[in-house]
Order: C-alpha cells, then sequence, then structure tokens
C-alpha cells in the first residue's frame, strides 16, 4: 500500500507534475493499493476553502475520493 502525503495527492490533482502522474499510473496499474489519511484529507479541503476557485477544487478532490483509486 503507498500512503499519499498532501504534497504528491496535491501533484496528482493539479496534474503538474508528470514523473508523479507516471509512476501513480504504474503503481495503480500494478494493482498496488493506495491511502489518504483524513490529515491530508482535511489539509486538501482547507487548501480549496482558502481558493478563489473554491467549488471547482472540491469538486475536483471529490473526483479524486470517489474514483476507486484511494482506499
Amino acid at each position: 500500500m503507498i500512503h499519499l502525503d498532501t504534497n504528491v495527492a496535491i501533484a496528482l490533482l493539479n496534474d503538474n507534475q508528470p514523473r508523479v502522474r507516471a509512476r501513480f499510473d504504474a503503481a495503480r496499474t500494478a494493482g498496488t493499493p493506495f491511502a489518504l489519511s483524513m490529515s491530508v484529507y482535511h489539509e486538501l479541503l482547507y487548501g480549496a476553502a482558502a481558493s478563489r476557485r473554491r467549488k471547482a477544487h472540491e469538486d475536483k478532490i471529490a473526483l479524486f475520493i470517489g474514483s476507486g483509486a484511494i482506499a
């Protein structure tokens, strides 16, 4: 199992670091389970709440969590 920290989760959400995305996709293809702590989830939501595009960021986080990629 791979536990994602806040920086990796943000990189995946923003899709701005190709190496992070490639490693995530490779591990996902291999069937590696992923986890995200409640602390990381809270940090993501806190950042979204402070953003000018709050709704868009909250929707993106919900999609990421609901995609089944994260246990």
